[in-house]
């Protein structure tokens, strides 16, 4: 993969006792990246998690240019709401 790749993406963990917890990616390494969610997982303190355990969703970065942890939390929330809008026109 290339370097930076997810930096500024929505990811799913898909492992450890954080499995489902959405983040948004602010830095990465060759193998690891740095997750925010702006409530547990700060800015100022963020996860550092193994790329393979992590599910691209979407690139937030547009929306998310120069983050703070309100704004994360927002766009997570907005993401949420909308995956709940899709999964109830699919059950109609």
């Amino acid at each position: 993969m290339n370097r930076d790749e997810y930096t500024g993406c929505l990811v799913k963990s898909r492992a450890g006792h954080d499995t489902g917890e959405i983040y948004l990616v602010t830095g990465e390494d060759e193998k690891t990246v740095l997750l925010c969610n702006g409530k547990n997982r700060s800015l100022s303190k963020p996860k550092r998690k193994n790329k393979k355990h992590l599910a691209l969703l979407v690139n937030g970065y547009e929306r998310c240019l120069q983050p703070d942890d309100i704004k994360i939390r927002k766009l997570i929330r907005e993401y949420k709401r909308v995956l709940q809008i899709t999964k109830e026109e699919d059950n109609v």
